[in-house]
């Protein structure tokens, strides 16, 4: 598996795993989290990488279809981070949360 991405580069470098956690066999909202902003950073790594020209071999640069899918996957694990900060759904907040009536 290797070492896990570092999560500085993040837009969200706050979240942080808890290892700690006593919760060892649910995937918590903040574990979610600290999953998604290392796979984002990890991705935006990638990312830099595919669109920086190889000095010793140019004919490795990624083609336009790569550096594409590639800015698709880094935005749809950006939505999925900023979608997990929503809050706790309550009583109070249901009807905004669900957008209607319970």
């Amino acid at each position: 598996m290797g070492t896990p991405p570092d999560t500085s580069h993040s837009n969200d470098a706050s979240v942080q795993r808890d290892e700690g956690d006593d919760d060892l066999d649910l995937l918590t909202y903040n574990e979610a989290r600290a999953r998604l902003a290392e796979e984002v950073s990890a991705e935006e790594e990638h990312l830099v990488a595919l669109r920086a020209p190889s000095a010793d071999n140019p004919a490795s640069a990624a083609s336009v279809a790569e550096i594409a899918a590639c800015e698709r996957r880094v935005q749809a694990l950006r939505d999925a981070l900023r979608r997990t900060a929503a809050r706790a759904v309550t009583d109070a907040n249901a009807r905004l949360f669900y957008g209607s009536d319970l």
